[in-house]
């Protein structure tokens, strides 16, 4: 018995000696571990190099590429051009439009040459950002908040998807009805083709044809921006569409590196 107090009395005791530990530990600031040195009297803004991609690829789409597919049971000939990852609605794709959440997602109206935040519109502003977005698009949007017509402080703004200089750079795919039906104004449970070129948005019911050569709809790829609502504020600074950039401002140093093709001294390689 004796054995047993003398163990439950050095338990006790150990308990106690590791509770105090802890609340000293606890009550330790970890000040004197990050200050600076005291012959510093002001700290440097952090250099930040940002080497950016501007080769022609950044011109593809972001989240899609095109897929050859040929049907079992049709000629040889015939194949559809699809995408090769599919519209996933449970995922959020980043862009120009806003996304909103699953369930709740943001719906957007297309007239004089914009689409605009609508909750009526039967556009779905998640699958516009993952059919029209290209990587650049999507790059600059982090950057400095996207390609704008204006930054005058107003608090809204239209978004513009590029226009490459770049020939070449367009694409296509094949859409089903079901697609078409949830996202889309089109509910005449046809499959479309629907494209990216030159700054547009093309569909098309023919099927046969390439729908830049033949199509039912044009739209512009430009949405309006509006810092009112409370889900496109934090994309806004000082009144202005805004990305990395401006809203870390001059608490760094930034520099900027890009490729440069071509020829003769300094003509080719990085540059910043």
């Amino acid at each position: 018995m004796a054995y047993l107090k003398r163990c439950g009395l050095s338990l006790l005791l150990t308990l106690l000696v590791l509770c105090a530990a802890m609340r000293s530990e606890a009550a330790n600031s970890i000040a004197p571990y990050v200050s600076s040195p005291i012959f510093m009297t002001n700290a440097a803004p952090p250099n930040v190099l940002i080497i950016f991609d501007n080769s022609g690829s950044m011109n593809q789409m972001a989240y899609w590429e095109e897929a050859v597919e040929h049907s079992e049971g049709d000629p040889w000939w015939q194949v559809d051009v699809v995408p090769t990852t599919p519209y996933n609605p449970a995922r959020n794709y980043y862009g120009y439009f806003v996304a909103g959440t699953v369930g709740s997602r943001v719906m957007y109206s297309y007239s004089s040459n914009t689409f605009d935040r609508d909750p009526s519109g039967e556009w779905e502003g998640n699958f516009l950002n993952w059919l029209t977005m290209r990587r650049v698009d999507v790059a600059r949007k982090v950057l400095v908040g996207g390609l704008a017509t204006s930054r005058t402080g107003g608090g809204n703004t239209t978004l513009i998807g590029e226009d490459p200089v770049q020939s070449g750079r367009s694409f296509k795919c094949k859409l089903g009805f079901t697609f078409m039906l949830a996202y889309t104004p089109f509910n005449d449970f046809s499959d479309r083709y629907v494209g990216v070129k030159d700054g547009y948005l093309y569909v098309s019911k023919d099927l046969d044809t390439d729908p830049f050569e033949k199509f039912d709809y044009k739209y512009t790829i430009k949405v309006q921006r509006d810092s009112t609502y409370a889900d496109e504020a934090f994309d806004f600074h000082d009144g202005n569409i805004a990305g990395v950039m401006q809203k870390v401002g001059d608490k760094a140093y930034w520099g900027l590196e890009f490729f440069r093709n071509g020829t003769g001294n300094g003509e080719n390689g990085g540059y910043i």
